[in-house]
Protein backbone atom coordinates (compact mmCIF):
# COMPACT_ATOMS: atom_id res chain seq x y z
CA UNK A 1 0.00 0.00 0.00
CA UNK A 2 1.00 3.32 -1.08
CA UNK A 3 2.62 5.72 2.05
CA UNK A 4 -0.08 8.46 1.67
CA UNK A 5 -2.89 5.68 1.46
CA UNK A 6 -1.85 3.94 4.20
CA UNK A 7 -1.58 6.87 6.58
CA UNK A 8 -5.28 8.11 5.63
CA UNK A 9 -6.27 4.47 6.19
CA UNK A 10 -4.59 4.57 9.42
CA UNK A 11 -5.57 8.13 10.38
CA UNK A 12 -9.64 7.13 9.09
CA UNK A 13 -9.23 3.71 11.74
CA UNK A 14 -7.39 5.99 14.67
CA UNK A 15 -10.24 8.41 14.78
CA UNK A 16 -13.42 6.43 13.90
CA UNK A 17 -12.35 4.23 17.18
CA UNK A 18 -12.12 1.23 14.91
CA UNK A 19 -8.45 0.95 15.78
CA UNK A 20 -9.16 1.01 19.52
CA UNK A 21 -12.25 -2.28 18.96
CA UNK A 22 -9.31 -4.01 16.96
CA UNK A 23 -6.92 -3.66 19.99
CA UNK A 24 -9.83 -5.55 21.94
CA UNK A 25 -9.31 -8.51 19.36
CA UNK A 26 -5.97 -7.82 19.81
CA UNK A 27 -5.41 -8.28 23.34
CA UNK A 28 -6.52 -11.75 23.16
CA UNK A 29 -3.92 -12.51 20.98
CA UNK A 30 -0.67 -14.09 22.54
CA UNK A 31 1.73 -11.33 21.64
CA UNK A 32 4.02 -9.67 18.54
CA UNK A 33 7.84 -9.46 17.80
CA UNK A 34 8.98 -6.80 15.84
CA UNK A 35 11.98 -7.27 13.49
CA UNK A 36 14.52 -4.13 13.32
CA UNK A 37 17.45 -3.97 11.80
CA UNK A 38 19.37 -0.61 11.69
CA UNK A 39 18.99 2.88 14.10
CA UNK A 40 20.74 5.73 12.61
CA UNK A 41 20.57 9.21 12.75
CA UNK A 42 17.88 10.97 10.59
CA UNK A 43 20.87 12.74 8.50
CA UNK A 44 22.61 8.99 7.95
CA UNK A 45 19.46 7.46 7.01
CA UNK A 46 20.44 7.27 3.63
CA UNK A 47 23.37 5.37 4.10
CA UNK A 48 21.84 2.49 4.40
CA UNK A 49 21.83 0.13 1.18
CA UNK A 50 17.96 -0.55 1.89
CA UNK A 51 15.47 2.17 3.06
CA UNK A 52 13.38 -0.82 4.79
CA UNK A 53 16.06 -1.60 6.87
CA UNK A 54 16.62 1.64 8.70
CA UNK A 55 14.48 3.54 11.26
CA UNK A 56 15.73 6.93 12.84
CA UNK A 57 16.93 7.49 16.23
CA UNK A 58 14.50 9.82 17.15
CA UNK A 59 11.58 8.04 15.41
CA UNK A 60 13.05 4.85 17.45
CA UNK A 61 12.87 6.42 20.75
CA UNK A 62 9.07 7.41 20.37
CA UNK A 63 8.51 4.29 19.04
CA UNK A 64 9.61 2.78 22.43
CA UNK A 65 7.70 5.40 24.05
CA UNK A 66 4.46 4.55 22.47
CA UNK A 67 4.91 0.55 22.92
CA UNK A 68 5.13 1.39 26.91
CA UNK A 69 2.63 3.51 26.73
CA UNK A 70 0.27 0.71 24.56
CA UNK A 71 1.59 -2.61 25.39
CA UNK A 72 3.46 -4.72 27.77
CA UNK A 73 7.78 -4.86 26.25
CA UNK A 74 8.78 -8.03 27.45
CA UNK A 75 11.65 -10.40 27.04
CA UNK A 76 11.70 -12.56 23.57
CA UNK A 77 11.73 -15.65 26.52
CA UNK A 78 9.28 -14.46 28.48
CA UNK A 79 6.92 -14.14 25.50
CA UNK A 80 7.43 -17.56 24.30
CA UNK A 81 7.30 -19.13 27.42
CA UNK A 82 4.17 -17.21 28.75
CA UNK A 83 1.71 -16.88 25.35
CA UNK A 84 -1.49 -16.56 27.70
CA UNK A 85 -1.56 -13.33 28.73
CA UNK A 86 -2.99 -12.60 32.33
CA UNK A 87 -3.22 -9.25 31.73
CA UNK A 88 -5.34 -6.79 29.07
CA UNK A 89 -2.19 -5.05 27.49
CA UNK A 90 -0.91 -7.16 24.75
CA UNK A 91 2.81 -8.37 25.14
CA UNK A 92 5.50 -7.14 22.65
CA UNK A 93 8.82 -7.94 22.44
CA UNK A 94 11.98 -6.38 20.09
CA UNK A 95 14.30 -8.32 18.16
CA UNK A 96 17.29 -6.86 15.89
CA UNK A 97 18.88 -8.24 12.96
CA UNK A 98 22.39 -9.11 11.37
CA UNK A 99 24.39 -7.18 14.28
CA UNK A 100 24.91 -3.30 12.98
CA UNK A 101 27.03 -1.02 15.26
CA UNK A 102 24.60 1.32 14.91
CA UNK A 103 22.35 -0.94 17.12
CA UNK A 104 25.57 -0.46 19.80
CA UNK A 105 25.72 2.86 19.51
CA UNK A 106 22.20 4.15 19.22
CA UNK A 107 19.98 1.48 19.71
CA UNK A 108 21.53 0.29 22.80
CA UNK A 109 21.76 3.69 24.61
CA UNK A 110 18.25 4.22 23.64
CA UNK A 111 16.54 0.41 25.01
CA UNK A 112 18.78 1.08 28.78
CA UNK A 113 17.81 4.41 29.03
CA UNK A 114 14.70 3.04 28.72
CA UNK A 115 14.54 -0.15 30.46
CA UNK A 116 13.62 -2.51 27.15
CA UNK A 117 14.63 -5.93 26.48
CA UNK A 118 15.51 -6.84 23.04
CA UNK A 119 17.31 -9.56 21.34
CA UNK A 120 20.13 -9.36 18.94
CA UNK A 121 20.92 -12.08 16.37
CA UNK A 122 24.54 -11.65 14.89
CA UNK A 123 26.19 -13.56 12.17
CA UNK A 124 29.50 -15.00 13.99
CA UNK A 125 31.77 -15.01 11.51
CA UNK A 126 31.53 -11.49 10.52
CA UNK A 127 31.68 -10.02 14.21
CA UNK A 128 35.02 -7.73 14.08
CA UNK A 129 35.40 -8.01 10.48
CA UNK A 130 35.24 -5.00 7.85
CA UNK A 131 33.02 -7.52 5.35
CA UNK A 132 29.87 -6.57 4.19
CA UNK A 133 26.74 -8.11 4.03
CA UNK A 134 26.31 -9.88 0.40
CA UNK A 135 23.00 -8.46 0.15
CA UNK A 136 24.90 -4.57 0.40
CA UNK A 137 27.68 -5.58 -2.11
CA UNK A 138 25.55 -6.25 -4.82
CA UNK A 139 22.95 -2.98 -4.09
CA UNK A 140 26.16 -0.91 -4.22
CA UNK A 141 27.26 -2.62 -7.30
CA UNK A 142 23.70 -1.87 -9.04
CA UNK A 143 24.18 1.60 -7.48
CA UNK A 144 27.30 2.21 -9.59
CA UNK A 145 25.58 0.97 -12.83
CA UNK A 146 22.73 3.23 -12.80
CA UNK A 147 25.07 6.09 -12.16
CA UNK A 148 26.92 5.03 -15.14
CA UNK A 149 24.19 4.15 -16.89
CA UNK A 150 25.17 0.26 -17.31
CA UNK A 151 22.12 -1.47 -15.88
CA UNK A 152 21.77 -3.64 -19.26
CA UNK A 153 25.26 -4.82 -18.85
CA UNK A 154 25.02 -5.25 -15.15
CA UNK A 155 21.78 -7.67 -15.75
CA UNK A 156 23.67 -9.58 -18.54
CA UNK A 157 26.51 -10.46 -16.15
CA UNK A 158 23.54 -11.49 -13.53
CA UNK A 159 21.83 -13.33 -17.33
CA UNK A 160 25.68 -15.60 -17.13
CA UNK A 161 24.90 -16.85 -13.74
CA UNK A 162 21.86 -18.31 -14.65
CA UNK A 163 19.20 -15.42 -14.44
CA UNK A 164 16.74 -16.17 -17.27
CA UNK A 165 14.72 -12.76 -16.96
CA UNK A 166 16.69 -9.58 -17.51
CA UNK A 167 13.89 -6.91 -16.32
CA UNK A 168 15.30 -4.32 -14.64
CA UNK A 169 13.29 -3.46 -11.76
CA UNK A 170 14.87 -3.75 -7.93
CA UNK A 171 13.49 -6.35 -7.04
CA UNK A 172 13.86 -8.92 -9.52
CA UNK A 173 17.63 -8.52 -9.26
CA UNK A 174 17.64 -8.56 -5.49
CA UNK A 175 15.28 -11.79 -5.72
CA UNK A 176 17.90 -13.52 -7.95
CA UNK A 177 20.90 -12.49 -5.53
CA UNK A 178 19.23 -14.41 -3.03
CA UNK A 179 18.67 -17.65 -4.79
CA UNK A 180 22.32 -18.66 -5.02
CA UNK A 181 24.69 -20.38 -2.88
CA UNK A 182 26.84 -18.46 -0.89
CA UNK A 183 30.06 -19.40 -2.31
CA UNK A 184 28.56 -18.47 -6.00
CA UNK A 185 27.33 -14.85 -4.61
CA UNK A 186 30.47 -14.11 -3.47
CA UNK A 187 32.26 -15.11 -6.42
CA UNK A 188 29.54 -13.46 -8.33
CA UNK A 189 29.74 -10.16 -6.38
CA UNK A 190 33.63 -10.13 -6.36
CA UNK A 191 33.59 -10.54 -10.14
CA UNK A 192 31.27 -7.41 -10.75
CA UNK A 193 32.88 -5.39 -8.61
CA UNK A 194 36.31 -5.70 -10.78
CA UNK A 195 34.49 -5.21 -13.72
CA UNK A 196 32.58 -2.03 -12.88
CA UNK A 197 35.82 -0.64 -10.45
CA UNK A 198 33.68 -1.06 -7.43
CA UNK A 199 35.63 0.70 -4.19
CA UNK A 200 35.66 -1.01 -1.29
CA UNK A 201 32.69 0.49 1.36
CA UNK A 202 33.20 2.20 4.23
CA UNK A 203 34.25 -0.79 6.92
CA UNK A 204 33.45 -1.54 10.20
CA UNK A 205 29.90 -1.47 9.78
CA UNK A 206 29.44 -4.35 11.82
CA UNK A 207 29.82 -4.86 15.60
CA UNK A 208 32.79 -6.46 17.57
CA UNK A 209 33.22 -8.63 20.34
CA UNK A 210 33.39 -6.29 22.75
CA UNK A 211 30.47 -4.75 21.72
CA UNK A 212 28.25 -7.40 21.80
CA UNK A 213 30.05 -8.51 25.20
CA UNK A 214 29.20 -5.16 26.16
CA UNK A 215 25.21 -5.47 25.23
CA UNK A 216 25.17 -9.00 26.50
CA UNK A 217 26.60 -7.47 29.82
CA UNK A 218 24.06 -5.16 29.79
CA UNK A 219 20.64 -8.15 29.66
CA UNK A 220 20.91 -7.74 25.89
CA UNK A 221 19.87 -11.31 24.58
CA UNK A 222 22.33 -12.58 21.77
CA UNK A 223 20.50 -15.24 19.21
CA UNK A 224 22.22 -16.01 15.76
CA UNK A 225 21.60 -15.09 12.30
CA UNK A 226 23.86 -18.05 10.62
CA UNK A 227 27.74 -17.85 10.49
CA UNK A 228 28.28 -15.96 7.49
CA UNK A 229 24.43 -14.34 6.62
CA UNK A 230 23.42 -17.12 4.35
CA UNK A 231 20.51 -18.11 2.34
CA UNK A 232 19.90 -21.34 4.17
CA UNK A 233 17.26 -22.90 2.00
CA UNK A 234 19.64 -22.64 -1.54
CA UNK A 235 22.17 -24.01 0.52
CA UNK A 236 23.63 -27.88 0.53
CA UNK A 237 22.68 -29.61 3.84
CA UNK A 238 26.50 -29.48 4.68
CA UNK A 239 27.11 -25.89 4.26
CA UNK A 240 23.55 -25.47 6.30
CA UNK A 241 24.97 -27.60 9.03
CA UNK A 242 27.77 -25.54 9.37
CA UNK A 243 26.26 -21.95 9.38
CA UNK A 244 23.57 -23.38 12.25
CA UNK A 245 26.72 -25.24 14.27
CA UNK A 246 29.56 -22.93 13.90
CA UNK A 247 27.53 -19.74 14.79
CA UNK A 248 26.08 -21.35 18.07
CA UNK A 249 29.51 -22.72 19.17
CA UNK A 250 31.34 -19.42 18.22
CA UNK A 251 28.75 -17.55 20.36
CA UNK A 252 28.97 -19.86 22.90
CA UNK A 253 32.57 -19.43 23.24
CA UNK A 254 32.58 -15.88 23.13
CA UNK A 255 29.87 -15.48 25.55
CA UNK A 256 29.77 -18.34 27.72
CA UNK A 257 26.06 -19.97 26.37
CA UNK A 258 25.02 -21.37 23.66
CA UNK A 259 22.45 -18.91 21.76
CA UNK A 260 18.62 -20.24 21.53
CA UNK A 261 17.39 -18.50 19.19
CA UNK A 262 17.92 -18.20 15.33
CA UNK A 263 16.75 -15.81 13.18
CA UNK A 264 16.92 -17.29 8.99
CA UNK A 265 19.02 -14.58 6.91
CA UNK A 266 16.31 -12.97 4.25
CA UNK A 267 13.57 -14.81 5.93
CA UNK A 268 14.56 -18.02 4.07
CA UNK A 269 13.57 -21.33 5.41
CA UNK A 270 12.12 -24.86 4.13
CA UNK A 271 10.93 -27.90 6.08
CA UNK A 272 14.55 -29.38 5.65
CA UNK A 273 16.49 -26.16 7.23
CA UNK A 274 13.88 -25.82 10.14
CA UNK A 275 15.12 -29.30 10.59
CA UNK A 276 18.28 -28.77 10.85
CA UNK A 277 18.12 -25.55 12.81
CA UNK A 278 16.37 -27.66 16.04
CA UNK A 279 19.03 -30.58 15.82
CA UNK A 280 21.59 -27.84 15.98
CA UNK A 281 20.02 -26.74 19.53
CA UNK A 282 17.96 -24.33 18.44
CA UNK A 283 14.57 -23.65 20.84
CA UNK A 284 13.12 -21.47 18.34
CA UNK A 285 13.54 -19.93 14.70
CA UNK A 286 12.58 -16.44 13.56
CA UNK A 287 11.15 -15.89 9.90
CA UNK A 288 10.31 -12.43 8.41
CA UNK A 289 6.73 -13.59 7.86
CA UNK A 290 4.29 -10.68 9.03
CA UNK A 291 2.39 -12.25 12.48
CA UNK A 292 1.73 -12.42 15.77
CA UNK A 293 2.57 -15.07 17.80
CA UNK A 294 -0.56 -17.34 18.68
CA UNK A 295 -0.34 -21.34 20.04
CA UNK A 296 -0.81 -22.62 16.43
CA UNK A 297 2.49 -21.30 14.89
CA UNK A 298 5.61 -23.76 14.30
CA UNK A 299 8.58 -23.10 17.09
CA UNK A 300 10.90 -22.90 14.24
CA UNK A 301 8.77 -21.01 12.19
CA UNK A 302 7.84 -18.00 14.32
CA UNK A 303 6.17 -14.80 12.78
CA UNK A 304 7.24 -11.24 13.04
CA UNK A 305 6.36 -7.69 12.36
CA UNK A 306 8.95 -5.56 10.57
CA UNK A 307 9.64 -2.11 11.66
CA UNK A 308 11.29 0.73 9.51
CA UNK A 309 10.81 4.11 8.30
CA UNK A 310 8.57 3.77 5.44
CA UNK A 311 6.06 2.05 7.40
CA UNK A 312 6.06 4.22 10.75
CA UNK A 313 7.53 7.69 10.26
CA UNK A 314 6.20 10.47 8.91
CA UNK A 315 7.82 13.37 6.12
CA UNK A 316 9.71 14.72 9.27
CA UNK A 317 11.01 11.19 10.19
CA UNK A 318 8.70 11.12 13.42
CA UNK A 319 6.45 8.35 14.65
CA UNK A 320 3.28 8.18 12.84
CA UNK A 321 0.96 7.46 15.67
CA UNK A 322 -1.45 6.08 13.29
CA UNK A 323 0.76 4.44 10.93
CA UNK A 324 2.02 2.37 13.82
CA UNK A 325 -0.93 1.81 15.66
CA UNK A 326 -2.66 0.06 12.31
CA UNK A 327 0.95 -1.83 11.58
CA UNK A 328 0.82 -3.07 15.27
CA UNK A 329 -2.83 -4.44 14.74
CA UNK A 330 -4.58 -7.42 13.73
CA UNK A 331 -6.56 -5.25 11.09
CA UNK A 332 -2.92 -4.97 9.20
CA UNK A 333 -2.12 -8.39 9.95
CA UNK A 334 -5.33 -9.82 7.77
CA UNK A 335 -4.50 -7.34 5.05
CA UNK A 336 -0.89 -8.36 4.69
CA UNK A 337 -2.32 -12.23 4.73
CA UNK A 338 -4.79 -11.62 2.13
CA UNK A 339 -2.43 -9.62 -0.07
CA UNK A 340 0.61 -12.31 0.30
Amino acid sequence: MHPKLKKGFANTLLYTGTLALAGNFQRRQNGLILTLHRVLPLAECQDAYDEHMVLSTTAFEDLLIYLKNNFEIVSLNHLLSDRNSSTNVQKIALTFDDGWRDTFQHAFPLLVKHQVPATVFICSSLVGSSAMLPEERFTRIYDLCTAKHCIPSFLQHLGTWGKADRQSESSDWRSFTKTIPMTAKLSLARHLEIVYGMERAPAEQLMTWKEVKTMAAGGIEIGSHTANHATLNVESRAVIERELWDSRDLIAAKLGASPRYLSYPNGAYNQSVMLLAHEAGYSHAFTTKHGGVDQTMEAMAVPRVAIDNTVLTNEAGRLHVARTALHLSPLWHLFTALRS
